[in-house]
């Protein structure tokens, strides 16, 4: 997908407003050639020389009639500036529904694509990148189709219709009066090239500089508990002061453009000034031609030089194009497979090996998982316990080797079937800046009583009803309101209000003391849950499950029940052994 494909909705009001603008550029010209033909013809009697004054003497009302009838000249223009109203109007209907749809159609595609990006894609955009993106990026993308553009058709119609009268008014004057063009023009050229490169090197600056507000605002906290105040405003002033110099970067581009244009269409209007005296003075044209002449000349010179402005707009839409593109093409999660599957609980992994970064993070993962089982993972950090979730919950898809759930290879089942019957309970839960009732409702609308049900499981109930609003009680950004353990208890709800088949815990009871994670585990085992997965440091919350799995740098080391590692293990013994001492 691409921004271009998102254009065709708005072709026909698009192509309706370019002729709008062509329309209302061509009939703008006519006041000028009127009043030549009132100063000339009307008012001192001369001969009729343009083709507006030469097409109402011939088609509507004789020359002697129209002097006798001056209202007539009136509504003459009246009628051309309601035309030209008319054509306006219709422009600038056209040209703002055309600006907010295309807006409307690139935000929805890029949150699509950004909540379709794989999890290693992802993680390569940071936060404030993303939110520029959706923001500044989508803003500029609305000004060129909102108004750029039509100012550039516009321009271009008004110089082009200009420039034939001109010379249909005095060939030699119009030569003169166009000298300084292809200048303009070339010029124009170059500096579009020049300010999209000095633009992109601002955007990434200001990228930078939205990422480090929004770390430093999410991470107040503890800003304030290590009194680093002081150097996250040297951090911050470092950031924008890095970005103050890239904005005057572009403000310089751009001022030099603006006084270097300036000195050419002075330059130029100057000299057409000094020409038309002298071919006035000569009789080579009538004075109110050159009148007229000059209001044309400008009519060419200031759209000319606006075109430089315009141009340099889209040099910026050219970057914020490119930038939306990015995330619009990046790889995705396939929700192309056809394969749904009821799933029942059972697991396996066949020799599964995966690598993140070239760096080896699993080695030959074999294992399996019967229906029903409470199975438990333990082992050193970064021994790979949580890539076999992620892996399972297909975030990666790279793997060597094969899982299976009920007999299905994972590869070939719907994503969207697959995680709809599986429930994670992370670490870190994130929760919405809402109320604890919809935090935990996240899914479906179901009733308050089965929502407080979820929270008895989780055992986090008593605490909500001590909060004054009870679960209408907004938790803040991120949870702030509440602690560490009563975050991993809503988000524990939130799981088991599914009902899944598949229920894992990674690390999830880490902030709860051991007799709240007791109790849950065994609410957990007296529900409809066929398949229970606990990702865990702890041995006491492991002791219990069907099967223990040990990790240990990306392999499996022991596998089996409690007291067989307790007896025969190595690595499990020693984590016990640990652990005993430090609750003695």
């Amino acid at each position: 997908m691409s921004i271009r494909n998102l254009l065709h909705s708005v072709k026909g009001p698009f192509i309706i407003c370019l002729i709008a603008c062509a329309f209302s550029a061509f009939f703008s010209l006519f006041n000028g050639l009127l009043i030549s033909f009132v100063i000339d013809s009307v008012l001192n009697n001369q001969a009729v020389t343009n083709f507006v004054g030469k097409w109402i003497i011939n088609n509507l009302y004789p020359l002697s009639y129209i002097q006798d009838n001056l209202h007539i000249i009136a509504l003459i223009v009246l009628a051309v500036n309601l035309i030209i109203a008319l054509f306006l109007a219709i422009r600038y209907y056209t040209q703002f529904y055309c600006g907010e749809t295309i807006a409307f159609n690139i935000k929805n595609a890029l949150y699509a694509s950004i909540q379709k990006l794989d999890l290693k894609t992802n993680q390569n955009f940071n936060t404030g990148d993303l939110i520029q993106r959706c923001t500044s990026d989508i803003e500029i993308i609305k000004r060129l189709f909102q108004n750029q553009i039509q100012e550039l058709i516009y321009s271009c119609c008004v110089a082009s219709f200009a420039i034939a009268i001109l010379f249909s008014i005095n060939l030699s004057l119009a030569l003169i009066a166009i000298i300084f063009l292809p200048f303009i023009i070339v010029y124009a050229y170059f500096f579009f090239n020049k300010i999209r490169k000095v633009f992109k090197y601002s955007d990434e600056k200001e990228a930078q500089l939205t990422s480090y507000c929004q770390e430093v605002i999410s991470g107040i906290r503890v800003v304030k508990a290590f009194d680093k105040e002081a150097y996250e405003l040297k951090r911050f002033d470092q950031v924008n002061d890095d970005f103050k110099d890239s904005v005057f970067d572009v403000d310089k581009v751009i001022g030099s453009y603006w006084a270097s244009s300036d000195f050419l269409c002075y330059t130029q209007i100057f000299i057409v000034l000094i020409a038309g005296i002298f071919f006035v003075n000569n009789h080579a044209i009538t004075t109110g031609e050159f009148v007229v002449f000059l209001s044309y000349e400008l009519m060419i010179v200031w759209p000319i030089r606006n075109i430089g402005r315009i141009l340099s707009d889209m040099g910026k839409c050219k970057v914020s194009f490119k930038r939306i593109n990015e995330v619009l093409n990046s790889k995705q999660e396939d929700y192309t497979s056809e394969k749904d599957v009821i799933i029942e609980g059972n697991i396996e992994f066949k020799h599964v090996s995966f690598a993140y970064e070239k760096q080896k993070v699993l080695d030959d993962i074999s294992f399996k998982i019967a229906k029903g089982m409470k199975v438990a993972i333990i082992g050193t950090m970064a021994s790979g316990k949580t890539t076999l979730i992620n892996l399972l919950l297909k975030f990666f898809d790279n793997y060597q080797g094969e899982i299976l759930l009920d007999g299905h290879n994972l590869k070939d089942i719907n994503i969207t079937s697959l995680r709809s019957q599986i429930s994670c309970v992370l670490q870190e839960p994130f929760l919405y800046a809402k109320s604890i009732k919809d935090n935990i409702n996240i899914n479906e609308d179901v009733s308050l009583d089965m929502i407080r049900d979820s929270a008895r499981k989780a055992f986090v109930h008593d605490d909500i009803m001590e909060f004054n609003d009870g679960y209408d009680t907004l938790v803040g950004e991120k949870g702030v309101t509440l602690s560490g353990g009563q975050k991993q208890r809503v988000a524990i709800a939130r799981s088991l209000l599914k009902e899944s088949a598949i229920l894992i815990f990674d690390d999830s009871l880490s902030a709860v003391d051991t007799k709240t994670d007791k109790s849950i585990r065994d609410a957990i085992s007296k529900m409809n849950i066929n398949t229970s997965i606990i990702i865990t440091q702890r041995i006491n919350s492991a002791q219990d499950a069907d099967l223990i799995i040990v990790m240990d740098k990306g392999k499996i080391v022991e596998m089996g029940k409690h007291q067989d590692l307790i007896n025969n293990g190595q690595l499990y013994q020693t984590i016990y052994n640990i652990q005993t001492k430090m609750e003695v």
